[in-house]
């Protein structure tokens, strides 16, 4: 079956049918993504877009782009489970006004450039290895004793203020603020190493709450992505 033939019969959208050729087609780009390329894009946040004079606009629209068509691939993996909660942690502290004006933003280019078809005059720039903007100074490694800390600070704190839930993405959040001083340094780069398509201290915050979990201090519940927080 052709692509075009594929794309004519998902138009009645069956959700099983639309998940097979969505999932089918990312695994076909993923085959041509590299190694090489994954290390250049590893230096470059979403933070990075979105404080970009240039990129900030398309970086919003990807961002909402993601959250509304991700739920169509119906993935069950875990880590693609907790990449869309951080996702929609920053959709929703995504402004209204910031939304629509770069919309009409991206509109209004479009319009301007014939939809991209109209070439600017070229400026001679010469290219250079990726490299990290800002350099700041980097912490000591995040040890497992300071996670278990960390992770039982916040469930104390959550404790006081009379919150029973939280998310993976907010904990992930206070994690890095408390330990990077709002911003002030930079992850060690043992911190940074992947692990399981993840960096490698979110995987060990992942597997602390998964102990708390066999302890009964906390509980997951999977249709609500959030940890609730047993009673004292």
């Amino acid at each position: 079956m052709s692509l075009l033939e594929k794309y004519e019969a998902l138009t009645s959208f069956n959700p099983d049918e639309t998940t097979t050729f969505l999932n089918s087609q990312s695994d076909e780009v993923a085959r041509h993504i590299t190694d090489d390329l994954l290390k250049i894009a590893d230096e470059i946040t979403i933070k990075d877009l979105l404080s970009s004079h240039t990129c900030r606009c398309e970086t919003i629209s990807l961002i909402q782009n993601l959250y509304k068509y991700c739920r169509y691939y119906q993935t069950e993996d875990q880590y693609e489970v907790e990449l869309f909660d951080d996702l929609r942690q920053v959709y929703d502290h995504l402004p209204r006004q910031a939304s629509k004006t770069a919309f009409e933003t991206i509109y209004k280019l479009k319009q301007m450039t014939d939809k991209g078809r109209v070439h600017l005059p070229m400026r001679c720039t010469t290219r250079t290895a990726p490299s990290r903007i800002a350099a700041k100074p980097t912490v000591n490694p995040l040890s497992d004793e300071q996670i278990s800390n960390f992770v039982e600070t916040w469930v104390n704190l959550l404790r006081k203020e009379s919150k029973r839930s939280f998310s993976r993405a907010e904990l992930l959040d206070w994690i890095q603020k408390a330990y990077l001083k709002v911003d002030k340094f930079s992850w060690h780069p043992n911190d940074l190493e992947t692990a399981g398509r993840e960096e490698s201290w979110k995987n060990r915050v992942s597997a602390r709450l998964q102990e708390l979990q066999t302890q009964e201090v906390l509980n997951f519940r999977s249709s609500k992505q959030l940890w609730y927080i047993y009673e004292d």
